[in-house]
């Protein structure tokens, strides 16, 4: 039985209220880092973090869970 890698991202705005299209965006976004984590490194995931939150200009806060 392999393990299941659970990935959660909260994403905090720091500016005014986003558009619906910019929030449904974001929640997409979410959804495929969740959807490919057994494919991406820790680093990468990292880096990709950052490059989201220098342009969606949001702070952010992440923790990975590994359940067996």
């Amino acid at each position: 039985m392999s393990k299941k890698k659970y990935l959660l991202l909260i994403f905090h705005v720091k500016t005014k209220p986003m558009s619906l299209k910019t929030s449904i965006y974001r929640s997409v976004v979410v959804f495929k880092l969740t959807f490919v984590w057994n494919h991406i490194t820790v680093s990468y995931l990292q880096n990709l973090i950052l490059i989201l939150k220098i342009a969606f200009n949001v702070s952010y806060e992440y923790s990975i869970f590994f359940n067996s």
